[in-house]
């Protein structure tokens, strides 16, 4: 685990696809990261799909996501969280950006990164239950990405911040 990392827990709302499961634990592999949980799963980390998406390392970070049945319950005991949420046309609340990134870690506590349904991203319910709202600038013809690509895009985000502040610390 990256020492400069404050902890992460990465929160999947309703996640439908095994592929998806699969390329997050890869994600999750690659960025040092363990705590993750489902809320209300359409589909499991031991689907085919999942186990076939997820290699080497992987598979034993799939085989630890945690399910539970409402977000309330996945935010339990983290100190700050990120919805991250993008609608079609929807002005952008917060822009993530590599500068938040870098601000994140000097979060105190655990902090969830909160990523709705493949289909149509978090209710406004789930986004009001998180501390901040965000998205990932995009085009403006094709605004949504896919799930495991917008969490590689966080995490690399995080993780060059934290790189960069150990370096800065040696």
């Amino acid at each position: 685990m990256n020492p400069a990392l404050s902890p992460i827990r990465l929160i999947l709302v309703s996640p439908m696809y095994g592929g998806n499961l699969g390329s997050v634990a890869r994600l999750c592999a690659n960025f040092d990261l363990r705590d993750v949980v489902l809320v209300t799963p359409l589909c499991s980390p031991t689907d085919e799909e999942a186990l076939k998406y997820a290699v080497r390392e992987s598979k034993e970070v799939l085989a630890g996501f945690r399910t539970v049945s409402t977000l309330e319950e996945a935010l339990k005991g983290c100190t700050f969280s990120i919805a991250f949420n993008r609608k079609d046309n929807q002005p952008i609340s917060k822009p993530w950006s590599w500068a938040y990134a870098a601000e994140l870690l000097g979060q105190p506590g655990t902090t969830a990164l909160v990523f709705g349904r493949e289909d149509n991203g978090l209710t406004n319910e789930e986004v009001e239950q998180c501390s901040v709202e965000c998205a990932i600038p995009t085009s403006p013809f094709i605004t949504s990405m896919n799930l495991s690509h917008s969490i590689a895009v966080v995490l690399s985000g995080i993780y060059a911040a934290a790189d960069e502040r150990q370096a800065a610390l040696t």
